[in-house]
Order: structure tokens, then sequence, then C-alpha cells
């Protein structure tokens, strides 16, 4: 499997995996940070950063086109690893198309794929933000977001969480 680097803080973990990429990191390599100062999600929209949360860029390798769908396939293997890391089912849990995962209509997880193509290879960055063991989320977002340890009650192990969504994901590159 390929190496996880584990940082303590970092602007973009999606721009960090893109200087991966630059310095020839193998698919499937993973920057987790456990801050991230720069998040961003889809439209450029800000991506907040709470105590607790996960915040992790995946590298992954196609040697021609990008997968169709690959950002509704990687949500199906963050969720699988989830309910794993979780002890089993998480009942509300769901895709909501294109890039997050709710609970209970509430998000949890924001996923961002961000491709280049270098010669006759394709890359995909794929930054992953999943509010683990946060035990608060900002008041203005307590309507439209939610923590795992809220739903399950349970502090889990991000590092082990991490390395399920890597094992899932290395199956569809």
């Amino acid at each position: 499997m390929p190496e996880i680097l584990w940082i303590d803080e970092v602007g973009s973990t999606n721009d960090a995996a893109k200087d991966l990429i630059a310095a020839g990191a193998e698919s499937g390599k993973i920057i987790s940070a456990r801050r991230q100062t720069n998040g961003r999600g889809q439209y450029g929209r800000v991506w907040l950063f709470e105590e607790g949360a996960a915040a992790f860029s995946v590298i992954l390798r196609y040697e021609k086109n990008i997968p169709e769908n690959l950002t509704v396939r990687i949500g199906g293997c963050v969720v699988a690893a989830i309910e794993e890391a979780a002890g089993g089912k998480i009942d509300g849990i769901r895709i909501k198309l294109p890039n997050d995962i709710l609970i209970e209509e509430k998000k949890i997880c924001g996923i961002l794929t961000e491709g280049q193509t270098l010669g006759d290879v394709s890359w995909v960055v794929c930054g992953i933000g999943i509010n683990v063991n946060c035990e608060k989320i900002p008041s203005e977002l307590e309507e439209i977001a939610t923590s795992l340890y809220f739903k399950t009650g349970k502090i889990l192990d991000i590092a082990e969480l991490i390395r399920g969504i890597q094992r899932r994901l290395m199956t569809i590159c």
C-alpha cells in the first residue's frame, strides 16, 4: 500500500498533493494534515477545518481517461470505510450528488476532485474532508453540518479511517 504522509499543518492538502505528483508520487499516496488552513470545496467555497476533522488528499493515476462518475465512486468508498470504522451500518448516511456525504441530511464529508493530464497519464487529486471526531460545529453550520462523533457517540481512529479509504480507493484506480 502506498505511503501516507502525515503532516501537522498545510494550506491545502490538494495543493500539496499536486506538488507530490510533480515530484513523482505514486498512485494511492495520501497526504493528511492535522490542520488545514486554506481548504476549499466545490466552486471555490471555503472548507472550515474544525478540531477532530480529517483533511487529506489522495493521488490517483489513470493510464487513459479518468473514469466516469469518479467522485461518486470515491464517495462510495468513503461511506464504506466510515461504516467499517464506526463498527457497522449508520442509519441515514448517503451520498448527495455530486460530492457530499450526509447523515440525516447534515453534511459530514466533502469531496473535491481535481484532474490533470501529463502526457498519456491522467492524474486526479481527491481532497476529502470528514467531520470525524468534532465535538463542536460552528453555530452558523449547526443546521447543515454534523460530525460522526455526534451520530455514533464514538471517538474514531482517524488514521484507521484514512487507511480504510485508501484500501478501497486502490480498487478503483
